[in-house]
């Protein structure tokens, strides 16, 4: 007697739109962590070496990449649980 073949249920990376490549999973925040660390060193060269400056731009940039990177956080954790518990 056949059996029924096995039904493929998606991941919940699949699910949510992760990528297995880590470039392509990164790609939105590798540019935003590029430019704040190139605004980061001319501000640097401006104020002479010293770090006690404000800026707002790099502020934001700060507060955006975060952001970002918890939401692949939290989906790095969701698939921790699933494998630690094999429920989706």
């Amino acid at each position: 007697m056949p059996h029924a073949p096995i039904r493929h249920t998606p991941r919940p990376s699949e699910r949510l739109g992760m990528s297995d490549d880590f470039n392509e999973l990164f790609q939105v925040v590798r540019p935003l962590v590029n430019e704040y660390f190139e605004l980061h060193r001319r501000l640097v060269r401006a104020y002479d070496g010293n770090t006690d400056f404000r800026s707002n731009e790099l502020a934001e940039l700060a507060e955006k990449i975060p952001v970002y990177l918890e939401t692949q956080a939290r989906i790095f954790r969701r698939e921790a649980d699933r494998y630690r518990t094999g429920r989706y």
